[in-house]
């Protein structure tokens, strides 16, 4: 009497290549799945770094020149740009302007047109200088451009007076410079370097 309840090795091998298979399978679809959480993990962290990681900074010196008659701080000239080429273009347009004291907070606003080598209309900015020949409102990749404030009289800053310039660019980390008049008012003012 022969007794069949028994794996034959065939049987066996059979039943052993179907678990490796399945488990082949489920462990590709394990890894799959972990490297397409990984890509969207990271496409979503480089966009956001991209959009608000590419912040506007001064380059160089802020500079504070006097008016003739007051021997007062009147007009701030300052050059921004971004640390490093970014994709996302910056309107100029769109930046906010604050000059604040011990006294008061100002909005600067742009000057209308906003380019304009000459300098702006009393409490107002204006780019004066840009390293590009067009489309001069827009920052762009590693451009930089130089901006000039103009403070009406009440404004003006004296020697060793407070104050505070903020500048907000439309969805970007605001920055801003802190510093007082220098002990002895020159033509022209080296704020910060």
């Amino acid at each position: 009497m022969k007794n069949n309840d028994a794996f034959s090795g065939l049987e066996a091998v059979l039943i052993l290549i179907a678990f490796v298979v399945v488990a082949a399978a489920f462990s590709f679809v394990t890894l799959n799945t972990g490297f397409f959480t990984i890509q969207k993990s990271q496409k979503v962290i480089y966009d956001s770094v991209d959009t608000t990681g590419h912040p506007v900074i001064t380059e160089g010196a802020v500079y504070g020149l006097a008016n003739d008659t007051s021997n007062k701080i009147n007009r701030f000239r300052l050059t921004i740009g971004s640390p490093y080429r970014s994709d996302y273009d910056k309107d100029l347009n769109n930046f906010k302007i604050t000059f604040t004291n011990y006294e008061t907070v100002l909005n600067i606003l742009p000057s209308d047109p906003l380019y304009n080598p000459s300098g702006p209309e009393i409490n107002h900015w204006a780019i004066v200088r840009a390293e590009k020949e067009s489309g001069m409102e827009i920052l762009s990749g590693t451009d930089k451009v130089t901006i000039e404030i103009l403070l009406s009289p009440e404004y003006e800053t004296g020697p060793k007076e407070g104050f505070r310039i903020s500048i907000i660019p439309e969805g970007g980390a605001p920055f801003s410079i802190s510093s007082e008049g220098p002990d002895s008012i020159k033509k022209i003012n080296i704020i910060q370097k």
